[in-house]
């Protein structure tokens, strides 16, 4: 991260960087069952503090090309960066 080094997803895996990989078809479902089970069980883990909407941002920010990839599918071109 700190050298800005880009990594596929098979060089980050076998690096262990990542926990999973999956093929694009596959990766909105498995992304939300990982989701799902990420969630706390108990209740005195509220998330009353938590802004869905600033977490979004910062996530788009830091993985721009899986969030890319989540909404519009495979993407060539690079996309445009607020940095």
């Amino acid at each position: 991260v700190l050298m800005a080094k880009k990594y596929t997803s098979r060089e980050a895996l076998t690096r262990s960087i990542i926990d999973h990989e999956f093929p694009i078809e596959e990766l909105y479902d498995q992304a939300f069952k990982l989701a799902v089970n990420g969630l706390p069980e108990s209740a005195a883990m509220k998330l009353d503090y938590f802004s869905p909407k600033g977490y979004t941002e910062i996530k788009t920010e830091l993985y721009t090309d899986a969030y890319r990839a989540l909404k519009f599918g495979r993407v060539e071109d690079l996309p445009h960066c607020r940095l």
